[in-house]
């Protein structure tokens, strides 16, 4: 959505039972609560169902929704919910990501970087390695670490709010978060990538 005050004009179309509206509003953010979800569970059959039923849900519960966070936040933090019953249900520690769809989203971030008049062959090659390679890191992390790092330097969220969201105290994320950048650098053996390179945010490994 372009703005906030549009994503909020969508909601209201959707309480008055304007199903368009409420496609539009997934459209805008399906991708990125896919995505989200994926380097949670690292399946991409099990991201696909769990970001549909977070979405059914999310249309299910409009009327709940009051504002107070963008709807994306909304629905990522459903998600989350969604992660963790999947997660206690299967008593078991979810899959890294497979190779496969780490090459297939390298290929994506290739393609959407050709379609640039600044694309440069060695660049995006580079950028291509580098992102597998975060991806690769991400999966390893544990679970509790990766779920701070993903809401709090690719959602862009607050401490204060993914607090709210997953019931831990400010400072143990923050120690989390801590935790989760120390092991990636370390994972990833390169300390001057100056953050998130799936066009997300920038410093993210180095806490800024």
């Amino acid at each position: 959505m372009p703005d906030s005050a549009e994503e909020l004009r969508a909601v209201q179309r959707v309480r008055s039972g304007d199903r368009d509206a409420f496609r539009t509003l997934v459209e805008a953010n399906q991708e990125a609560v896919y995505s989200f979800i994926l380097r949670l569970v690292g399946r991409p059959e099990a991201a696909e169902e769990l970001a549909q039923e977070a979405f059914v849900r999310a249309f299910a519960s409009m009327s709940a929704f009051r504002g107070a966070s963008r709807f994306r936040t909304w629905v990522i933090q459903i998600a989350l919910n969604l992660v963790r019953d999947r997660r206690r249900a299967e008593g078991r520690r979810p899959a890294l990501v497979s190779l496969d769809e780490l090459r297939h989203r390298a290929e994506r971030s290739d393609a959407s970087l050709m379609a640039r008049a600044s694309f440069a062959p060695d660049l995006n090659i580079a950028r291509g390695e580098l992102t597998s390679r975060i991806e690769s890191a991400i999966g390893k992390l544990p679970q509790e670490y990766r779920e701070v790092f993903l809401l709090k330097h690719v959602e862009g969220l607050t401490y204060e709010e993914i607090s709210t969201m997953t019931g831990v105290s400010i400072g143990a994320l923050k120690v989390r978060a801590h935790r989760a950048r120390l092991r990636l650098r370390e994972s990833i053996g390169d300390h001057s990538t100056g953050g998130w390179e799936d066009g997300r945010r920038t410093g993210a490994l180095s806490g800024r």
